[in-house]
């Protein structure tokens, strides 16, 4: 069987175990690659991109999240001023894409949304992960407006596709918690995250719930 994409005959099945070992094997070998060059190494993440999205609901829940993983470890190489020549080919011969913190984040979009609708949850815990990783970069202003995109969609995907009072609650507590910690927000995108934040608190069902995670987006405000 196939370790990137399903099987093209109809009926074929793979045993579970099987299945999840494979898919561990691979996303294990995402956090392996990196290149002295970081057009390379991006260029290197964007053809696992293109495969990745291609092998399926069942298998994207393991590799995409170690795909988006690896490419904050990039952002933070770029970050940190690291990184090197290309050595042994040329530009040209390898059709290298060359990278910045933009295009970075622009990617690890795509590859949210496309983990969205199968796996909310996940996606949401996805969104609040790149908010931090654009939050440590010195010019994080460039990519302001996805960060913003990125908290507005966990805070909607919260609202729309939790159900369970229990796992809404430890939800709007993470993203409570992530946002207090993030200063890569303009005034006005910061104060309405935080309205909308307060708002989602509220609509909780359950009233000690409701209280306990107003209590913790009030701190919102001294962030």
């Amino acid at each position: 069987m196939p370790l990137l994409q399903d099987e093209k005959e109809a009926g074929a099945k793979e045993d579970q175990y099987e299945f999840e070992e494979g898919q561990n094997a691979i996303s294990k070998m995402m956090h392996l690659i990196h290149n002295q060059n970081t057009d390379m190494w991006y260029t290197l993440m964007l053809k696992f991109k293109k495969i990745f999205l291609k092998g399926g609901p069942q298998r994207m829940k393991h590799t995409l999240p170690a795909l988006i993983f690896g490419l904050f470890k990039l952002s933070s190489h770029i970050e940190q001023g690291l990184g090197g020549p290309l050595t042994g080919a040329t530009d040209e011969d390898m059709q290298l894409i060359k990278v910045d913190q933009s295009k970075i984040f622009k990617s690890v979009h795509e590859l949210i949304l496309a983990l969205q609708e199968p796996q909310p949850a996940l996606s949401m815990k996805l969104y609040l992960q790149a908010c931090q990783a654009i939050n440590r970069i010195s010019n994080y202003q460039a990519c302001e407006d996805l960060a913003y995109e990125f908290a507005s969609q966990a805070l909607l995907i919260y609202q729309d596709d939790i159900s369970d009072s229990d796992v809404k609650l430890n939800c709007i507590t993470l993203i409570c918690s992530t946002l207090f910690h993030l200063n890569c927000f303009s005034e006005e995108n910061q104060a309405t995250l935080i309205a909308n934040a307060m708002s989602s608190c509220a609509q909780l069902l359950k009233k000690p719930a409701q209280c306990e995670a107003v209590i913790q987006a009030s701190h919102l405000h001294n962030s």
